[in-house]
């Protein structure tokens, strides 16, 4: 059996990896409203607190919000 140290350890690296991957998305999809001229994105789904929280140390507006029964978010700068 692992320990709880071991296993908050393991826990606490895939939530790392999420928000990694969640920021990886953003960014493309930043260059590409950037390249449009545009100084906005809206995307499908939610973006996890951890994720909102950085974006927004980096200066981003971040607003989510649902319409239908769908999520949504947006970022501005």
């Amino acid at each position: 059996m692992i320990s709880a140290t071991e296993a908050r350890g393991k826990t606490e690296a895939v939530k790392n990896n999420g928000v990694e991957c969640e920021l990886k998305r953003i960014e493309h999809e930043i260059e590409k409203a950037i390249s449009k001229g545009d100084n906005n994105i809206a995307l499908d789904g939610t973006i996890s607190h951890p994720t909102a929280n950085y974006m927004r140390q980096l200066g981003y507006e971040v607003h989510t919000g649902s319409q239908y029964n769908e999520s949504y978010f947006t970022i501005k700068w």
